[in-house]
C-alpha cells in the first residue's frame, strides 16, 4: 500500500500461536530477529498515518472510491464481454482486485489482446507469474477447467486516479471491439464488421491436440476437422461471424485420448450445416452430395473428393483415403488443386495419427494394426509429394505441421514404410514398431513417450535459431540481398489492429500480418515456391511465438529465416 519497498507489518490475535519465521536475537520480543529497519519503518508511518488520518490532500483514494472504481471496470468488463464470470463473490472481495475469466478464451489469449490495446492484466498474482499452471486458488474452489484456464486477474491501487480508470474502461472496449472484429467473440454491443475475411486452413492448438478449420473465401464455405470442445464456441464464431456454409465436421479416426466434439458441433451449428451433409456416416463424411465427385490421385489411387471451388483450369478438392493401422477407421483427407491440364497438387494432408512430428501412430490400440499402418503409409507417400503439409491431429513437438522430406531424416521406421517393395521392410518394421509401442506402454525411457504416438526430439535444435537482437536489426535491415525481404508479425488479427507494433518502432517498412494459427498457410507458400527464396523476418511481442514459427520453418529445410530474440514489445 505504498510504503517503501522491504517494509511491512503482521497482525494477529495475542491469543493465537505464533511461531517466527527467523530467529536468532530476539529482537521484535522474539517475534523476528534481526536489525529493525528504521528509515522503513518511518515510511510506513507515513503512509498509516495518511490512511488513518484521511488527509484531503493525500493522494491515497478512501475505500468507498475504490469501490466505485471497481464498479466502473465491472460495468466495462460486463458490457464488453457479456458471457463474463466473477470468480469471487464482490460482497467478500477487496476493492482493488478483480479475477474473472470468458468462456472460449485461454488467459494467454487474453493478455495478449489487452496488452496490445495498453491494459496490463494477469493470468495469476505477481509472485506466481512464472508458473504457466492455472491459479491452485482456483482450482481448489473446484472450478471447471475451462474457467481456471481462462482466469484473468485485473488490479490496481489505492493510488489510481479517475483518469487511469476511465482509460481502463475505454481500453476493455477496445480489446473487445477487436475480438469481434476478428470472429471471435459474439457481442450485442459491438456492431463492427469482420475485419478479415479468413481463407485457407486455421489451425487450432489446445496443448498438443490440433483442431483444423478449412476455409474457401470463394465459395463461402467451411470444413472442420478433428474437433475439440475446447474450441466449440470459438468454431461456432467464425463460421456464424464469415458466413460459412459447413460442408462437413469430420474426425480422422476414433479418438483414444479425448471425446470428438463433432456430434455435438453438429447440432450447435445444424442451420449452418450443407443440406447433403445431415446423411454423413460416423466420421462425418457425407454418404451423399452435389459436391462429391470421384478423382483419381497418384498410382491409381482413387478417392471420393467435395469439390471446393471450380474455376475454369482447375478444381480446388478435398478428399478422402482409407488409412487404417493407428486405429481401424483412421482415413487420411488431401487438399489440393486439380488442373485441366496438368498434375495433380496435393498441398495439405490431415493424417490423424498416422504420421507425426518426429514418429508415427501408436499400433497397440486393441482396434490399432502394426501391418495396415505400415500399408498406410506407403498409400500416403504415393499421393503426395515431399513437400506437402503433413497436418496431424496432435504436435508433440511444436511443429505446427510437417512433411515426408522432413521427416525422412530422423524417422526410421517411416524410411522402412516406404521401402515397402523390399521383402524384409514389413518385418523389420513390425519388430521396431512393437518395440517401441512395448515401450511406450511401460513408460520407457528410450523415446518420448505420448500418448497416441511414438515421438524423437527434432534434429532441429530448438534452442538454436536464426535470432538477430534489437541492436542488430538495423544493420539486418539495411543489408542488401538478391532475395526480398518478408517482414511478418505472427500476432493474431485483433492484436496486430490493436497495436502495429513496427510502425510504433519507426519502420516505414511494410509488415504483412499471418496470425500463428494461420502460419501452415505460409509454410506451405514457401514449400510450393521453387523460384522465389524470399528472407523472412518473424516479429511478435514478447518473441515467443515469432521463435516457435522460425524454428517451424527451419525444421522444414528453410534457411532464411529470422526473429527478433525476446519480442519488441518494450520497444513499442
Amino acid at each position: 500500500f505504498y510504503a517503501p519497498k522491504g517494509i511491512g507489518f503482521l497482525y494477529y490475535k495475542w491469543e493465537e500461536l505464533y511461531f517466527p519465521l527467523i530467529v536468532g536475537g530476539g529482537q521484535e520480543k522474539g517475534h523476528r530477529s534481526g536489525t529493525q529497519n528504521l528509515p522503513g519503518l518511518a515510511g510506513l508511518g507515513v503512509v498509516l498515518s495518511l490512511l488513518i488520518d484521511r488527509d484531503p490532500k493525500t493522494p491515497l483514494q478512501s475505500p468507498a472510491r475504490l469501490f466505485e472504481f471497481r464498479e466502473q471496470l465491472l460495468n466495462a468488463l460486463s458490457e464488453a464481454f457479456p458471457k463474463i464470470t466473477l470468480n469471487t463473490p464482490l460482497a467478500y472481495s477487496v476493492s482493488t482486485t478483480i479475477n474473472f475469466s470468458i468462456p472460449g478464451f485461454r488467459s494467454v489469449e487474453l493478455l495478449d489482446v489487452f496488452d496490445s490495446a495498453g491494459l496490463r492484466v494477469s493470468a495469476g498474482s505477481a509472485c506466481n507469474s512464472t508458473n504457466p499452471e492455472p491459479s491452485h486458488v482456483l482450482q481448489a474452489m473446484g472450478f471447471p477447467e475451462w474457467r481456471t484456464t481462462s482466469a484473468i486477474r485485473l488490479s490496481f491501487g489505492a493510488m489510481t486516479t479517475q483518469k487511469e480508470i476511465d482509460l481502463a474502461c475505454d481500453l476493455i472496449k477496445k480489446a473487445s471491439a477487436a475480438l469481434s472484429a476478428s470472429c471471435l467473440l459474439e457481442n450485442e454491443y459491438i456492431t463492427e464488421s469482420p475485419s478479415v475475411e479468413l481463407d485457407g486452413v486455421i489451425q487450432l492448438r489446445f496443448k498438443s491436440a490440433n483442431t483444423w478449420l478449412v476455409v474457401n473465401r470463394t465459395s463461402k464455405t467451411c470444413i472442420v476437422i478433428d474437433p475439440l470442445e475446447e474450441f466449440m464456441d470459438r468454431i461456432t464464431q467464425i463460421i456464424r461471424c464469415q458466413n460459412l456454409e459447413v460442408l462437413a465436421i469430420l474426425d480422422t479416426h476414433n479418438h483414444a485420448d479425448h471425446q470428438s466434439a463433432r456430434s455435438a458441433l453438429q447440432s450447435i451449428l445444424a442451420e449452418r450445416l450443407a443440406p447433403d451433409s445431415h446423411d454423413a456416416d460416423s466420421q462425418g463424411w457425407p454418404r451423399k452430395s452435389s459436391k462429391i465427385r470421384e478423382i483419381s490421385l497418384n498410382h491409381g489411387i482413387t478417392a471420393d473428393a467435395l469439390i471446393l471451388e471450380k474455376q475454369s483450369n482447375y478444381s480446388l478438392f478435398f478428399a478422402r483415403i482409407s488409412t487404417p493401422g493407428h486405429t481401424r477407421d483412421s482415413v487420411t483427407f488431401l487438399l489440393g488443386t486439380l488442373p485441366e491440364l496438368g498434375e495433380l497438387n496435393v498441398q495439405y494432408a490431415f493424417c490423424g495419427d498416422l504420421i507425426i512430428s518426429g514418429g508415427i501412430g501408436r499400433s497397440d490400440f486393441p482396434t490399432s494394426d502394426s501391418e495396415e499402418l505400415f500399408f498406410s503409409i506407403g498409400k500416403v507417400s504415393e499421393v503426395i509429394h515431399e513437400n506437402t503439409l503433413l497436418c496431424s491431429a496432435h504436435d508433440y513437438n511444436n511443429s505446427f505441421a510437417t512433411t515426408l522430406k522432413r521427416e525422412l531424416f530422423e524417422n526410421e521406421l517411416l524410411t522402412l514404410a516406404l521401402k515397402s517393395e523390399a521383402d524384409d521392410c514389413l518385418a523389420s518394421f513390425l519388430r521396431l514398431k512393437g518395440r517401441l509401442d512395448l515401450e511406450l506402454s511401460r513408460g520407457g525411457k528410450q523415446v518420448q513417450a505420448v500418448f497416441c504416438g511414438v515421438s524423437k526430439t527434432p534434429l532441429i535444435d530448438r534452442q538454436s535459431s536464426n535470432s538477430i537482437t534489437l541492436d542488430e536489426l538495423e544493420n539486418f535491415l539495411s543489408q542488401e540481398s538478391p532475395h526480398p525481404l518478408f517482414v511478418i508479425d505472427v500476432r493474431e488479427s485483433q492484436e496486430y489492429a490493436l497495436c502495429k507494433i513496427w510502425r510504433k518502432m519507426g519502420y516505414t517498412k511494410k509488415t504483412e500480418n499471418i496470425p500463428i494459427s494461420r502460419l501452415v498457410n505460409f509454410m506451405s507458400d514457401l514449400l510450393q515456391t521453387q523460384d522465389l527464396k524470399p528472407r523472412v523476418l518473424f516479429l511478435c511481442r514478447s518473441g515467443n511465438r515469432s521463435l516457435q514459427a522460425t524454428q517451424a520453418l527451419r525444421q522444414l529445410g528453410y534457411s532464411s529465416v529470422w526473429n527478433i530474440e525476446g519480442g519488441i514489445a518494450l520497444m513499442g
